[in-house]
């Protein structure tokens, strides 16, 4: 299968991808597309990804649902997705452990997802999108990052919704033509003076940091201080009590510290 290949282009350090025009988008590929993606050794296992030099670490997929599987027990649901490109892609959406048992965790019928729900029925899963069922043919709309499994590729789920009718899946497909054709099939080039403002923002995000950090730790020693001194201010209160109390009680008959009611005769 073809590769997003680099060629000879830059791969350029990680602390510029802030100026791709890839990093912080919903980057609209065929499931294709997301097996053509490409790592680079200082990347891996970092969900980050590469399209030519663009730096990619968001994916949004439109296709049909053509199976649903749940796995690990439970705690993931696979929705597998058909584009039509030539290739599926395995969307995986996680259930948090609702209580565990002697035999292992439950999982909740919530997910990671706030409009996504899993139920059971005669033990497969069952996924609604909001108060629609999802089931085999269903189109739906996958955002979320892309990882390896298994000498393939799963897309994490972060965002799911469904696909209202063939016209959205119409302009979506148009959609993603025009960001292959515009964006991602031409190289990223980063001019020398987008360099700098980087590498100026990157020494002043820094100093920020570093004030901030001074300031927190300055906070702390200063309420460390007043506290060490209410501390002190109640201990020499407590002290002065107990010598008042002393004096009080020096030379008092025993018993007379006890006040007597009429019924204790």
């Amino acid at each position: 299968m073809t590769t997003a290949a680099s060629g000879s282009y830059p791969l350029y350090p990680a602390r510029y991808f802030d100026a791709s025009p890839t990093w912080f988008r919903w980057n609209k590929l065929t499931a294709t597309d997301v097996f053509a993606l490409r790592e680079e050794p200082d990347f891996e296992g970092q969900h980050v990804w590469f399209w030519l030099n663009h730096p990619i670490r968001f994916v949004r997929l439109v296709g049909y649902v053509c199976q649903v599987d749940m796995v690990a027990g439970g705690k993931y649901v696979l929705l597998t997705m058909d584009d039509g490109s030539g290739a599926n892609v395995e969307v995986k959406i996680e259930r948090p452990v609702a209580y565990r048992e002697h035999s292992g965790a439950v999982y909740s019928t919530n997910t990671t997802l706030d409009n996504v729900q899993v139920m059971s029925e005669m033990s497969l899963p069952v996924v609604h999108i909001g108060n629609v069922r999802v089931d085999i043919g269903t189109v739906l709309n996958a955002e979320g990052k892309v990882e390896s499994y298994r000498m393939s590729r799963q897309l994490i789920a972060e965002r799911l919704r469904l696909v209202n009718d063939t016209n959205e899946e119409a302009v979506h497909w148009s959609k993603t033509a025009h960001w292959k054709r515009n964006v991602l099939n031409k190289p990223w080039f980063l001019s020398d003076s987008a360099k700098q403002a980087a590498d100026a923002k990157l020494r002043e995000d820094a100093t920020m940091a570093d004030k901030h950090e001074k300031e927190t730790r300055h906070r702390k020693r200063r309420s460390a201080k007043v506290e060490e001194r209410r501390r002190v201010h109640e201990a020499e209160i407590e002290r002065k009590r107990e010598e008042r109390t002393e004096y009080y009680n020096r030379g008092a008959l025993p018993g007379t510290n006890v006040i007597k009611m009429p019924w204790d005769n």
